[in-house]
């Protein structure tokens, strides 16, 4: 991961909330050019008590590829 950014933080109530990031990744595919490629998450996330866990992937849409 190149960087990221949160976006926005949306709480269904106090124990489960989904986090929506801006992700941009260098992405090597043998054969090819380099590529930067930025993406927009969304991350389901739980309180477990003393913790936050990620417990699955809400949707993640590829918004640009960029070759190298």
């Amino acid at each position: 991961m190149d960087s990221y950014e949160l976006t926005d933080v949306s709480y269904a109530d106090a124990n489960n909330c989904v986090i929506s990031t801006r992700e941009t990744y260098y992405v090597q595919v043998k054969g090819k050019p380099l590529q930067l490629m930025t993406q927009e998450c969304k991350y389901n996330v739980e309180n477990q008590g003393d913790k936050w866990q990620l417990t699955s992937f809400a949707d993640i849409k590829v918004v640009s590829r960029i070759k190298q």
